[in-house]
């Protein structure tokens, strides 16, 4: 694990990763009400003893045993699905709102912790406040997005919270279960989108989850259907138990699958200690999704030379460091004579497919490194990206 924590460090540290959060995050926060938040096992518990118990008259005998065998194995879920049957989900919304809003922190001062990383994206399957809590008493600025808003606008000066499965204060916009989950999934949901896009194009930190949502598998299963690679991006999971079904089998046989046997209050703790986080305009461009070509460079000396890219592999910065990637020697002349004729400018690369490209595109990054260039590349570039670039290339001197 000690090689994980490393590279985990390193990730926060140099690459800009998205956070992904769960039930397990908010454990040792409060309500408004006082009550502790809860994982979703006591959760369904507490449902089941305020909702389920005092209007048993009213349900049928079936529904009694659902909602049994649903507190007998912990299942959220299936208690939110009884409710919902037997139109009681006006009283669930209820409890939420008094159990979940207002966050307070006082007996974990270690939550202030999370501001200590300068997040560009976090990503929460929880409707609790406490992350908004954290921010505002920090004093750090914060943008949420929630299914109810009525423009997703990015704003680079602030770290964006993303409430997939809704937000305490608007009952409207909860996904706890199956009618929810269906009109949150069917429709053409932004955020979904957002959350897949990103998760092939950033390390991602999982805090607190098992990463077992439905919606969210649906939405990454649509993007690699697309033939999308995430093999170069690392993926931690931090949580002190096992995993089970398909991400406990790509953490055991993947190599940028990590599980690091973390509670919130260790993962945050590991912040504070050892996270040491420059804040300058090449790490703000990171932030973006924009991996800076440099350090990858300058880190694949430490790897050994191999010939997977012509056994059709991605291609990686140890290729461009090694000179192994497929030559092209009119083109690369080209390009040397644009560095060394232009100030600015584009440069097109246009061809057939599986002929190169990307190949002579990362080329020309490292050609400019050698001139003494700051290199950027993006699997995803689209017309904010570049605003935020140009923004930052503006208003920031990189040095």
């Amino acid at each position: 694990m000690d090689n994980d924590i490393s590279l985990l460090r390193r990730c926060i540290e140099d690459r800009s990763p998205i956070l992904l959060l769960g039930a397990g995050f908010s454990l040792g926060a409060k309500g408004r009400n006082g009550q502790k938040l809860m994982l979703g096992g006591a959760l369904a518990q507490r449902l089941y003893e305020e909702i389920i118990i005092p209007n048993k008259d009213l349900l049928t005998e079936e529904a009694l045993d659902t909602a049994s065998l649903a507190i007998k194995w912990g299942n959220l879920f299936a208690i939110c699905n009884v409710i919902r049957e037997n139109n009681l989900t006006t009283q669930r919304d209820t409890l939420f709102q008094e159990w979940m809003s207002e966050c307070t922190y006082n007996d974990a001062p270690y939550f202030s912790n999370l501001i200590k990383v300068d997040w560009k994206y976090i990503f929460t399957l929880n409707i609790d406040d406490i992350v908004e809590h954290i921010f505002k008493n920090e004093g750090h600025p914060l943008l949420c997005w929630k299914l109810s808003s009525e423009r997703y606008a990015d704003d680079p000066d602030k770290t964006v919270l993303i409430k997939l499965h809704g937000d305490v204060g608007d009952p409207d916009t909860y996904v706890f279960d199956e009618k929810e989950y269906r009109n949150f999934s069917s429709r053409d949901n932004w955020m979904l989108r957002q959350f897949a896009d990103l998760y092939i194009s950033h390390d991602v930190i999982i805090l607190g989850t098992q990463f077992q949502e439905k919606d969210l598998e649906i939405a990454l299963a649509k993007v690699f259907d697309y033939g999308c690679d995430n093999s170069n991006f690392h993926y931690f999971f931090i949580s002190p138990g096992d995993f089970k079904g398909k991400v406990a089998d790509e953490i055991n046989s993947k190599p940028n699958f990590h599980h690091i046997k973390w509670k919130t209050d260790e993962f945050l703790a590991f912040i504070d200690e050892q996270i040491s986080q420059p804040k300058d305009a090449v790490q703000n461009i990171c932030s973006q999704g924009i991996t800076f070509w440099n350090k990858e460079l300058a880190n694949a000396h430490a790897q050994r030379e191999n010939w997977g890219l012509y056994y059709g592999n991605p291609s990686q910065p140890l290729d461009f460091y090694y000179n192994v990637d497929i030559p092209h020697k009119v083109e690369e002349k080209q390009i040397e004579e644009f560095f060394d004729g232009n100030s600015y400018g584009f440069v097109e690369i246009k061809g057939k497919p599986y002929v190169g490209k990307t190949c002579l595109a990362k080329r020309a990054l490292t050609l400019g490194v050698e001139k003494m260039f700051k290199a950027f590349y993006s699997t995803k570039i689209d017309l904010h990206c570049l605003q935020v670039v140009g923004q930052y290339l503006g208003q920031h001197r990189i040095t």
